[in-house]
């Protein structure tokens, strides 16, 4: 069967009181609307640039509406859109899976909005042993023990069973999972996602120190600019 690899974006339209609630207390629901809208952007952007095609998974029903101004021009014919099915996460992201499948996209690497800095190499390296046959599975371990992103050469229904979401035992567990189901499985370097005031403060010195940063994740770089000046002045840029 021939390859037609696809990007999954998992995206919770931004609004608020709905998204990055770990935030909340530290900025105002405005400013955090604005900085989901920002890390939305940043992946989907970075998702066009690794894969020719990428899907926008999205919730709640009617999301798309509120996504589409925040894509903007990115979100153009190679962006294809579907609403989120499922009670929990799991459910959510195999019914993604599926509908992937069921359009003829093989292999798929899936990823939330929550790694805006992520690096294109690990879109790549998953994609790339996908490709080649050296695992089922692919799975991107993130530091608080659940995973930035996902990697399938084809959807299994047995994948995301029994796992406890928000747990540190998320990457543990479907890993565990695809091994029972006789897939193999590899992982990838490791990230961290973007919840608490003290990630984000990391992200700040990791995008504004670095030159490419501008490149790599340019609207989350312009909220940081304005609303988390650096204080130590070989970071202004």
């Amino acid at each position: 069967m021939s390859q037609r690899p696809a990007i999954i974006v998992m995206a919770k339209a931004p609004l608020p009181g709905t998204v990055k609630t770990r935030l909340s207390g530290a900025y105002p629901d405005a400013e955090i609307v604005a900085l989901a809208s920002c890390f939305l952007a940043d992946t989907v952007s970075a998702a066009k640039q690794v894969g020719p095609s990428v899907l926008l998974a999205y919730a709640p029903e009617g999301g798309q509406a509120v996504i589409e101004p925040i894509v903007g021009p990115l979100a153009g014919a190679a962006v294809l859109w579907t609403c989120q099915q499922g009670a929990n996460l799991g459910d959510r992201m195999h019914a993604a899976l599926v509908q992937a499948a069921q359009w003829g996209f093989t292999p798929l690497v899936m990823v939330g909005t929550d790694s805006p800095s992520l690096p294109l190499a690990h879109y790549q390296s998953a994609l790339e042993i996908l490709r080649c046959g050296e695992a089922e599975v692919v799975l991107g371990p993130a530091e608080d023990g659940g995973f930035y992103l996902i990697g399938v050469s084809a959807p299994s229904p047995a994948l995301f069973e029994g796992v406890v979401w928000s747990s540190p035992a998320v990457c543990q567990q479907t890993r565990e999972n695809a091994e029972r189901a006789g897939l193999r499985v590899r992982t990838i370097a490791p990230w961290y996602d973007i919840d608490t005031p003290e990630d984000l403060q990391r992200l700040q010195v990791e995008l504004l120190a670095d030159p490419t940063g501008t490149v790599r994740a340019p609207a989350t770089c312009r909220w940081l600019r304005s609303h988390l000046l650096p204080s130590d002045s070989t970071l202004s840029l």
